[in-house]
């Protein structure tokens, strides 16, 4: 989801550099329609249960923040765990492809 945002040059809402400005700026409601839409893209890519979980966050940013702290580990250790357990029980033919 992140690289489709990014390819629409929206990438800026996730991590904050595009910063919410006051609500007295004239770009305040430019700025709430963008983040709405970005925020409209996550919710959407989400399942139902996920989207109950993160939808009354006020911002995409903080549904961003929520849900890296909720499924990022920081690290690929566990995904690289899984995928070499998963490659030592591939089987050709009733044999072991692994030797």
């Amino acid at each position: 989801m992140e690289m489709r945002i990014a390819a629409r040059e929206k990438l800026g809402y996730l991590t904050g550099d595009a910063l919410q400005p006051s609500k007295l700026s004239s770009i305040y409601s430019t700025w709430c329609r963008e983040d709405f839409r970005v925020k409209g893209w996550l919710i959407d890519s989400m399942s139902p249960d996920l989207m109950s979980r993160f939808i009354r966050l006020s911002t995409v940013k903080e549904i961003w923040d929520a849900v890296k702290k909720t499924y990022f580990d920081g690290g690929d250790e566990t995904f690289l765990f899984d995928l070499n357990k998963w490659a030592f029980t591939i089987k050709q033919n009733g044999a072991p492809v692994h030797k």
